[in-house]
């Protein structure tokens, strides 16, 4: 049950953080991601960090097996991915199937004009959407750590 302290303590750790810390850091010179914008020429946000940390995560699982690294990682991953998932389906509305399908049903209840992508992020409903997808995505790894580990 370490794991599953462990899990929660940087998933919600890191949930808070990032929108604690996105909006007075948002249109600054010396973030990573606008660096990273810059750089690669690319529309880069933090869910991409996310699945970058959930990638070494997974590395890390693979190698040492579960442990407070591996744990740490994935936590924060999946709370980067968690805090932008809703907000996707405005970005790129075209894709097909039924999770897409969900995502796009609730993020255009939730958030009805599209508008500007940046902007998106810090109105008041993409705040409850992402309290939303941290419980499910939180919930599900819970259920993981529990059956697994």
């Amino acid at each position: 049950m370490v794991a599953l302290e462990l899990f929660w303590t940087f998933f919600v750790g890191t949930g808070v953080v990032m929108r604690a810390m996105v909006a007075p850091l948002h249109n600054r010179e010396k973030t990573l991601t606008l660096h990273l914008r810059r750089k690669t020429n690319r529309d880069i946000h933090h869910i991409h960090f996310g699945f970058f940390f959930l990638a070494i995560a997974i590395c890390v699982f693979i190698i040492r097996g579960v442990g407070f690294s591996g744990v740490a990682l994935s936590a924060i991953g999946l709370s980067l991915i968690a805090d932008e998932v809703f907000l996707i389906p405005k970005i790129k509305p075209k894709k097909k199937g039924i999770i897409p399908g969900i995502l796009c049903f609730l993020s255009c209840i939730m958030i009805p004009k599209p508008g500007n992508n940046e902007n998106l992020y810090f109105k008041k409903n993409a705040f409850i959407l992402s309290v939303i997808a941290h419980i499910i995505i939180g919930v599900f790894a819970s259920i993981i750590i529990v059956f697994y580990f």
